[in-house]
């Protein structure tokens, strides 16, 4: 079923507090970013799978530290 919200909204976040409002687009450094659990997921779940499994001496799989950064970029788009 697909969800019939954004993937990602944006609340201004003010030395004052946080707005009431929500918008589609960061619209200020300080804004806060609020992602979908389940588009995070299907985002994660297909990185995952593009990454070639390196598996060590007792059969677990492994990521690096490189790994991470590469998951945090592709999770933010870049």
């Amino acid at each position: 079923m697909k969800a019939n919200a954004p993937e990602k909204i944006y609340v201004s976040n003010y030395s004052s507090g946080l707005t009431y409002n929500w918008h589609n687009e960061r619209l200020a450094i300080s804004d806060i970013e609020y992602t979908r659990t389940d588009a995070f997921i299907e985002k994660a779940r297909k990185w995952f799978r593009q990454q070639p499994e390196t598996y060590d001496a007792n059969g677990v799989r492994v990521y690096g530290d490189k790994d991470f950064e590469d998951f945090k970029k592709y999770m933010e788009g870049e």
